[in-house]
């Protein structure tokens, strides 16, 4: 193969996916765009997962294998990071897998357009292990129409329903290119296994990137009923999501950002993320638990989290979670 230098990195954190793994990187080794190296960190896996990266490492120089002992994948994805040299840079989970044309299509949008950031859709696979049969769907970039724009925190949020039809929805890290500059010393929050990348994207928010929107869907999400997401620890959760929001919301409050923008994070991203921890916190009886809940939830209430709600769903859950706080002593 000819040797080139490459030109995005892929970012895939592996932890005991040996039934999905193939599938994955089989879909990065097929690639229209061959100018990429594939950085996979085996987390400490105990089945067959480590034995597979370096199979594919030993047939394909451009994937790149670190083993390490288990740490979670918020530290998988920052010791890759260490390893990233190519200008552009995107993250795959290791049960999912990415559109023939992906890589083509991306890198032609954001080299063109000279943008930090192509946003695009995924479809939701379900639980199958086959290729999905959309991949078989060719794509003529000539056709593919794009929004640009300087303000992305105008047309994302982690709220389900919208009518807007440019809207990013949700705050998946896995649905994006990133210039490797603009988020080169951003990092994730080593300890929380749930909602990580909401700190992480709510960072690159902040930023300001100029962004491209499209939505052709290029990533497939599988259903992983064995991973951290799907294995519910309500109490963990809940207490991930109330850090998530603590580490997100003090780097909010060191930015300059305009008020209306301040305004939709804090309804779309923060108050979505409080609304979910307190859901959660209503399937736990432990009354140690709840305890602990309440210290961390009073933590922010200290730090003015809760203060000047910006719409009636974030004043509803505002009064529920200060009403949970009174009761538990």
């Amino acid at each position: 193969m000819k040797s080139v230098k490459p030109k995005i990195s892929i970012i895939i954190p592996v932890y005991n996916v040996e039934k999905y793994l193939r599938r994955c990187l089989d879909s990065v080794k097929n690639q229209t765009f061959q100018d990429w190296t594939a950085i996979c960190v085996d987390d400490g896996s105990s089945d067959k997962s480590g034995k597979i990266l370096d199979e594919y490492a030993k047939k394909d120089k451009r994937f790149i294998v670190i083993h390490k002992e288990n740490g979670g994948v918020s530290s998988a994805r920052n010791d890759a990071m260490k390893k990233v040299k190519t200008p552009y840079l995107m993250f795959l989970d290791s049960d999912d897998c990415i559109h023939p044309q992906a890589m083509e299509i991306i890198y032609s949008l954001i080299e063109e357009n000279h943008a930090d950031i192509v946003s695009f859709r995924y479809i939701h696979a379900g639980s199958s292990i086959d290729i999905p049969d959309w991949f078989k769907t060719r794509y003529n970039k000539k056709n593919i129409k794009v929004k640009i724009t300087n303000n992305l925190l105008k047309y994302t949020t982690n709220r389900y329903k919208s009518d807007n039809s440019w809207l990013v929805q949700q705050c998946m890290i896995w649905q994006h290119m990133y210039r490797f500059d603009l988020i080169k010393s951003v990092r994730f929050v080593s300890g929380i296994s749930v909602l990580e990348d909401f700190i992480f994207w709510s960072n690159v928010l902040f930023r300001k990137p100029r962004a491209i929107i499209t939505k052709i869907p290029l990533y497939s999400y599988t259903e992983n009923t064995t991973s951290i997401l799907h294995t519910v620890n309500y109490y963990k959760s809940c207490i991930d999501l109330i850090n998530a929001a603590k580490f997100a919301n003090a780097d909010f409050k060191k930015l300059n950002i305009s008020w209306i923008n301040r305004r939709r994070w804090r309804i779309r991203f923060l108050w979505e993320v409080l609304a979910c921890a307190y859901m959660y916190i209503k399937h736990i009886d432990d009354k140690d638990l709840l305890k602990d809940i309440r210290n961390s939830l009073m933590n922010l209430q200290k730090h003015g989290v809760f203060d000047n709600p910006p719409d009636f769903h974030a004043v509803r859950y505002k009064r529920r979670i200060e009403k949970f706080i009174s009761q538990i002593s």
